[in-house]
């Protein structure tokens, strides 16, 4: 499930903090944006995307600090892709 999952990410993520290894951990569990409140030493940085209107992004590729939106982009990259309207409506 979606719990287990950012339950395991968030644990690995401070078991190699506590170690202070540097890591590198890209996810799309957005709720690990709030250990940067947790570690001093813990940064968050994201993917730059820029909406152009509600259903077009642009994805920059450019990597800026901060914390990511919580807005998931799967669907609009479908429609971007001409996904067929059965699968994007699901």
């Amino acid at each position: 499930s979606n719990i287990d999952g950012t339950a395991i990410a968030w644990a690995t993520c401070e078991y190699i903090m506590q170690k202070r290894a540097f890591l590198l951990f890209a996810t799309h569990y957005f709720q690990l944006n709030e250990l940067e409140q947790l570690y001093t030493k813990f940064k968050n940085y994201h993917l730059e995307v820029k909406a152009t209107n509600e259903r077009e992004e642009s994805f920059t590729h450019s990597i800026v600090s901060g914390n990511c939106n919580t807005k998931g982009y799967g669907i609009d990259l479908a429609i971007a892709l001409n996904f067929p309207k059965l699968i994007v409506d699901g």
